[in-house]
């Protein structure tokens, strides 16, 4: 039968209804790649948690030590301590040297970890320029009469040699969690003669928890990932058992990496795990960030740019000493940390 015009007007009008139903299908099936992942509201671009350096609040202004004091510190060893003048604190985040000074017995302090980067401390001798190794001699020449370390300083052979050099040595807990920090106040005030923290720990736990209260009440549930990072050589997530599982969620996050099954200390960045996690944000430390060339440099990493917080570069830096600290000014740090997240003035 001949086609008739109006017969092949309404062939070409199928046929174009055809084309268009077949795009809408293709569109859905074929999602455009180079279209930026989802993010959480107001998660995009990258920001600072302002966080200058400061002497941590002073929680007893009249301490009184009670000596002598015999304890049982954290590694078992019974300690006996009988002067407190003059005191070494010797941790990897500068935690320790905070408490003592929370404490009311900053001036009690003689040499400092390179972490104790608060003005109060900042004309005593730094005892270890590596960052993580301290420097025996110039410890023994400070003659302490304390050192209170958590065994993140070493090397082992050199804290052994202060004990057997006659020097209290007392080891407190290694476990950095946001909860931790009284338990942290209370182990400190002990080997310093104060009996437990009270007042002291009640504030600074009290302090923490309004901090993670306010930072919920204006989050918007972005999910996190804290990451360590030193150049390209070196970059790991930071699992749940580092605090920043608890840290993430005072902010009121989603912790990507507990959420993904990364419970381990820090685990080393994968492009498998980082799609696994798929944060909206990533936090890093300001000197790891520094160190692999900014944002730009983290987004270049195996992964990242496929990641929610790759794609849109939503990035939040803190202070090295400040991030996994977990000592008394915690509360500072998560008033910090959600003022750049969501907006607004930190308290405090």
């Amino acid at each position: 039968m001949p086609i008739t015009p109006l017969r092949r007007q309404g062939v070409v009008a199928l046929l174009l209804a055809l084309i268009v139903l077949a795009g809408a299908l293709a569109s859905c099936a074929l999602p455009d790649r180079d279209a930026a992942p989802e993010s959480a509201a107001g998660a995009a671009g990258a920001v600072h948690a302002d966080l200058p350096p400061r002497d941590p609040e002073v929680l007893l202004p009249d301490p009184r030590p009670a000596l002598p004091v015999t304890l049982v510190d954290d590694r078992g060893n019974e300690v006996t301590v009988t002067k407190v003048d003059r005191v070494i604190a010797l941790d990897r985040s500068g935690a320790l040297s905070r408490m003592v000074w929370a404490l009311g017995m900053g001036d009690r302090l003689v040499g400092r970890d390179i972490a104790s980067d608060f003005p109060g401390v900042a004309g005593l001798p730094e005892l270890t320029p590596g960052g993580h190794a301290v420097n025996p001699e110039s410890v023994m020449a400070l003659e302490p009469d304390l050192i209170l370390t958590d065994g993140t300083i070493g090397p082992v052979a050199a804290i052994r040699g202060f004990r057997e050099a006659g020097i209290p040595v007392v080891h407190v807990s290694d476990r950095r969690l946001p909860s931790t920090v009284g338990d942290l106040a209370d182990q400190v005030a002990a080997a310093l003669g104060l009996g437990d923290a009270g007042a002291a720990r009640g504030a600074i736990t009290a302090g923490i928890d309004a901090a993670a209260e306010a930072a919920r009440a204006r989050a918007d549930g972005r999910r996190m990932l804290l990451l360590y990072v030193r150049g390209t050589s070196t970059a790991l997530i930071a699992g749940r058992d580092t605090g920043a599982g608890e840290l993430i969620e005072m902010l009121g996050g989603v912790d990507a990496a507990g959420d993904s099954g990364i419970d381990a200390g820090f685990v080393p960045l994968t492009p498998e795990a980082l799609a696994a996690a798929a944060p909206d944000t990533v936090i890093v430390m300001t000197g790891g960030l520094e160190s692999v060339g900014g944002v730009a440099g983290l987004v270049d990493l195996p992964g990242m740019a496929q990641t929610p917080a790759g794609a849109n570069e939503s990035v939040l830096d803190v202070p090295d000493s400040q991030l996994l600290s977990f000592g008394p000014q915690t509360a500072q740090v998560i008033d910090a940390m959600a003022a750049a997240l969501y907006g607004g003035g930190a308290a405090g």
